[in-house]
């Protein structure tokens, strides 16, 4: 059997053995069979545990050989994908610094595969390009992996070319922030966030995030996200965010007592959300994570009812009190305060008034501006006027 033919039937039945619908690739994208990573057949090594990843080589001992041979079957590979030279150093390095940090797990596309000969004076006649870039790879294996975990969980999907617009604002924002800017210029914007490091998964950068000694080493704007809240959950954690600064400014019982509302289940469900954000995760088997049991779906659905009953109250308040801020540009709730128009316009007049009222007149304007059948409305039990 000829190559071309042995490659005709690789591709057939690469594609016969997925699922006709496979929402996880949908979501998190796919690299073809030509594009895993790839890892020394000889490799012997144990994973890098969960606590070490990015600790460095004096805690995680990659062999120098292993190291020469991940970096030739990469730039092999880079080379038969039809990469530029310096785009082939480039692909092969950022590999490289992955394997070595650590994040390689037997993922889903990954492969082992003999090591070229001279693997060795392969890695060697690119030293000089190497030295030049290697500073931004090392940074860009722990910027890329916590990029596509963090905007996964958030909205659902990774970088592709319907998000990529949106991811690459994102991914701009992000890097700034963590003063890496730089370094996202590094390679093609779709090679960088949707090809070289993408075997990687999400499974993993969530294990980082959760462990208290890995996570140190996770650039800070990723540290601040490390629990925010996951796809499809966002009309819960948004409205506990809005309630915890109406509590700030001290109004919220006072809504919450002409109202006759109960937030006990918003706030407990929530709490368990920020706990582990990734079992509440429309795609939570994508990170090894159970679903919620039955008891626990219904307190989701009863926070959500809840959550929908506020949200007149609370986006106007985050569209008055908080309209300059990110949480004030938050549409989570939007759609449902527009169902309850005749609330939001009241709710709107109330911010607008106690923000300009001080001490005990605060409780009197909230009753003056709302009376308890305006409140009656969000709840479904009086049509909207």
């Amino acid at each position: 059997m000829t190559n071309e033919m042995i490659d005709f039937w690789d591709e057939i039945y690469e594609v016969s053995r997925k699922p006709f619908y496979d929402s996880e690739e949908l979501a998190l994208g796919s690299l073809n069979k030509s594009e895993y990573m790839l890892v020394p057949s000889n490799w012997a090594l144990d994973e890098c545990p969960i606590e070490s990843i990015g600790a460095g080589m004096h805690v995680y001992k990659v062999p120098t050989p292993t190291m020469a041979a991940v970096y030739a079957l990469a730039k092999e590979q880079a080379k038969d994908l039809k990469f530029s030279d310096d785009d082939q150093i480039k692909w092969a390095l950022l590999r490289l610094e992955a394997f070595k940090s650590g994040w390689f797990a037997r993922q889903k596309y990954t492969m082992f595969k003999p090591a070229p000969n001279g693997s060795v004076k392969i890695m060697l006649d690119d030293a000089e390009r190497i030295s030049d870039l290697i500073k931004h790879a090392h940074a860009l294996c722990f910027f890329l992996p916590f990029m596509t975990e963090y905007h996964f969980r958030s909205f659902g999907a990774s970088y592709n070319q319907t998000t990529s617009a949106d991811y690459l604002t994102k991914a701009q924002d992000l890097a700034a922030a963590a003063s890496l800017s730089e370094c996202l210029t590094f390679m093609d914007h779709d090679v960088l966030h949707g090809k070289v490091l993408a075997w990687i998964g999400v499974k993993r950068p969530m294990q980082v995030l959760r462990n208290t000694t890995a996570i140190t080493r996770v650039p800070n704007p990723f540290q601040i996200r490390a629990f925010s809240a996951p796809a499809g959950q966002a009309v819960i954690s948004t409205s506990i965010e809005v309630i915890n600064s109406i509590k700030a400014a001290g109004w919220w019982d006072n809504i919450k007592q002409v109202g006759g509302y109960d937030d006990s289940t918003l706030i407990s469900v929530g709490a368990e959300i920020a706990r582990n954000p990734w079992k509440f995760h429309l795609m939570n088997h994508v990170y090894g994570e159970e679903s919620p049991d039955g008891d626990e779906a219904r307190q989701v659905a009863e926070a959500k009812k809840s959550a929908i009953m506020f949200a007149p109250i609370l986006q106007a308040y985050a569209s008055t009190v908080l309209k300059d801020t990110t949480l004030g540009r938050i549409k989570a709730l939007k759609k449902h305060a527009d169902a309850n128009n005749y609330l939001f316009t009241r709710a709107r007049r109330l911010f607008a008034k106690v923000t300009k009222t001080r001490g005990d007149n605060i409780s009197q304007v909230i009753s003056q501006v709302f009376s308890a059948d305006a409140f009656r409305i969000a709840d479904g039990s009086k049509g909207a006027k």
